[in-house]
């Protein structure tokens, strides 16, 4: 059939193409792909269709090249951000301690403080117990 040098060539194709292939009536890959690339050859319209979808098979190259890099820009921007969050949860855990060690020390002012009133009015109490000033005196 060819006189010319073979050139071999591996390929694998879904089980449901080769089925349709076989539907058609070959029974060898070799027919079958070579047939396919007689055809191609051959055929003007065949082979516009072909550059056609190699052109979409580049331009889908491009705009997934492009999603790719999308993608990677919005995940640096989501870590720099959730580095921020972060620090921003430091801080306000800090800003909580710093709440709670208020919280504590204004406790310790105010019992002391109570204790000194106590301290006070059992002092005025053993002082003069019985000895009250007339409503009338400020002083």
């Amino acid at each position: 059939m060819y006189t010319d040098e073979w050139k071999k060539i591996k390929t694998k194709v879904p089980g449901t193409l080769w089925g349709k292939v076989e539907g058609l009536g070959f029974d060898s890959p070799n027919t079958a792909v070579i047939t396919a690339l007689e055809n191609l050859i051959s055929d003007p319209e065949l082979k516009n269709s072909v550059k056609e979808q190699k052109i979409k098979i580049q331009e889908l190259g491009n705009r997934l090249e492009e999603e790719r890099k999308r993608t990677q820009e919005l995940q640096r921007e989501l870590e720099i951000r959730m580095e921020e969050t972060q620090n921003q949860i430091k801080d306000l855990k800090k800003d909580i301690e710093k709440a709670e060690r208020r919280e504590i020390y204004l406790e310790e002012i105010h019992n002391n403080y109570m204790l000194q009133v106590q301290t006070l009015i059992k002092q005025k109490q053993i002082v003069a117990p019985g000895e009250k000033k007339p409503w009338w005196r400020f002083w």
